[in-house]
């Protein structure tokens, strides 16, 4: 199998056994724009940028488009120091919570959150969600009824954030997260909501997960289609809230809250895939917003089953007419 690569975009090949005797292709084109008032022009990779999200061009099999976003979050001029950044993705609204920085401080009926501070532009990364690692002492375990030597607990759904504690008695001037939900606030030391996020968070697998474990993570099921659909989930690189099933051409995405307001009009894929019979479908797989620098890339791929024994020998990747 070749690919002739005519459009001088940047395409990537992969293949693969899916079943026996069932064989897969997929012809990927990554594609960076700068966002200019509603309009893409289409620009070359650039460089030095904070957080980029992985390739996804090398899966075989794909489910649904991520978007995922990044840029600084500002300070608002006067108290209270507290703010939102808003996706707008077609008629579908997301929204995080931005506080500045707060600690537990005991009041007459108990441990309260501080007022947020002024606060440097914030990156709206995940170590700001809530999340983290606690030390726990050693001692005696009521679960296993055994002594425990004590060590390092993280927080599995995000171990590098910040707010989990192990010991709710211990909370008293520990910090509070930055980047919440607006609907699952932490309240009390003790809470334990779902990290909150819009950046690429290909490493935080269990946060993923733990949106479908509940309807059972297996293969063992008489409906293979629908546990195929759930493992699919877990090769986005983005929280579950943030992967649609699937993006128009000219779907608009606005992006709020962060000093400048990037909006991405869906265009077409600038390409297409010429092969021998049937033709391969065409999906808008990512779409990454970096609204500090005012770019976006998007990510197509062309993708078909084949046989094995017969594959096609010329794949050619041209220009859109």
């Amino acid at each position: 199998m070749f690919l002739d690569n005519r459009t001088g975009l940047d395409a990537r090949l992969g293949r693969g056994l899916l079943f026996d005797g069932i064989a897969a292709f997929s012809v990927g084109i990554q594609v960076w724009y700068a966002i200019e008032e509603g309009r893409l022009r289409r620009v070359p990779a650039p460089e030095g940028l904070a957080l980029e999200p992985p390739d996804v061009r090398g899966a075989l099999l794909w489910k649904g488009t991520t978007v995922s976003v990044f840029g600084h979050v500002p300070c608002p001029t006067r108290s209270p120091y507290l703010t939102s950044v808003t996706l707008q993705v077609g008629d579908t609204t997301r929204r995080l919570a931005v506080f500045g920085p707060r600690r537990w401080e005991s009041r007459f009926r108990g441990l309260s959150a501080s007022d947020p501070e002024p606060f440097e532009p914030l990156p709206l990364s995940w170590n700001l969600a809530f999340g983290g690692t606690d030390h726990r002492p050693p001692g005696w375990d009521h679960a296993s009824r055994l002594p425990h030597p004590g060590g390092p607990v993280p927080y599995v759904l995000n171990p590098s954030g910040q707010g989990f504690i192990y010991d709710v008695e211990q909370a008293e001037g520990r910090s509070l997260p930055q980047i919440e939900l607006p609907g699952a606030l932490v309240r009390d030391p003790g809470d334990r909501p779902v990290p909150a996020g819009f950046a690429p968070c290909p490493n935080l697998m269990a946060l993923r997960a733990a949106a479908i474990v509940g309807e059972g993570l297996s293969l063992q099921s008489a409906s293979m289609r629908e546990e195929l659909d759930k493992h699919l989930d877990l090769q986005h690189h983005v929280a579950p809230s943030c992967v649609f099933p699937s993006l128009a051409v000219d779907e608009r995405i606005t992006v709020l809250g962060l000093g400048t307001r990037p909006v991405v009009v869906v265009p077409r894929c600038p390409s297409s895939l010429r092969l021998p019979g049937r033709s391969a479908r065409c999906r808008l797989r990512d779409v990454h917003i970096d609204a500090d620098h005012a770019v976006a890339r998007l990510t197509w791929t062309f993708g078909r089953r084949f046989d094995r024994e017969a594959p096609p020998r010329r794949l050619t990747l041209e220009m859109a007419a």
